[in-house]
């Protein structure tokens, strides 16, 4: 890993990425690569572990289309992204209220941990 020069900024405060089963492609290696850092926490549900690079295959005689993946990817451990999803380290879900009075419990935990 490179190391920062004293000249350039580097951000040590903590930082919380949140995640959850729709953070797919990009956003799944993004997870990935911040996991590594030391300030920073996952917090939310894993992400949905789809590498991405998706290509539509047409079935000859149904003509049924599948997206399937065209490229392998892998994480650190060497375990495969696909179907392996980035784990949280504090697991939250959104609640019920959340839909209803369309707010963001996830979002509002993540805050009160950065400002406390």
């Amino acid at each position: 890993m490179a190391e920062p020069q004293a000249q350039q900024y580097h951000y040590t405060k903590p930082v919380i990425v949140l995640t959850n089963a729709g953070s797919a492609s990009a956003s799944d290696g993004f997870a990935n690569a911040f996991k590594l850092l030391p300030q920073t926490t996952l917090m939310g549900e894993a992400t949905a572990g789809m590498s991405g690079s998706n290509r539509p295959v047409t079935l000859g005689y149904s003509k049924l289309t599948l997206n399937l993946s065209s490229m392998i990817s892998f994480r650190p451990n060497g375990q495969l992204f696909e179907g392996n999803g980035v784990e949280v380290d504090i697991e939250q879900v959104p609640t019920v209220n959340d839909y209803i009075y369309h707010e963001d419990s996830v979002l509002k935990s993540a805050h009160n941990i950065l400002t406390k």
